[in-house]
């Protein structure tokens, strides 16, 4: 009899599950996904790479050359906390599985 009852309170009940690659999930606040990169802003001063603890950012200022690979990141924020022009930031973007190297850097 209890079977019974756990049977029919579920067939009413919402789904605890969410059907995700259809339904996107929202991000928390504070959420550290993929950056974004505003290159009109961006100066080239070399601080988010000096602040980078991992080194994966790269910034050579007489080319305005700039680049950030994402394979070795390890989404800390420091690069976007020390940015004068806040030209780069963390967005929400975090569906970023490829097999291929060149999809994990930004230019």
């Amino acid at each position: 009899m209890k079977m019974l009852s756990d049977i029919i309170k579920n067939l009413v009940r919402k789904p605890s599950t969410e059907k995700y690659p259809y339904t996107k999930k929202k991000t928390p606040k504070g959420f550290r996904g993929k950056h974004e990169y505003d290159r009109e802003k961006c100066i080239y001063c070399g601080l988010c790479a000096k602040a980078c603890p991992v080194h994966t950012i790269g910034v050579i200022r007489d080319k305005k050359f700039w680049q950030l690979d994402l394979s070795k990141c390890i989404f800390c924020a420091r690069c976007e906390e020390v940015c004068p022009t806040k030209c780069l930031k963390l967005g929400n973007e975090f569906e970023m599985a490829s097999d291929k190297k060149e999809d994990f850097i930004i230019k």
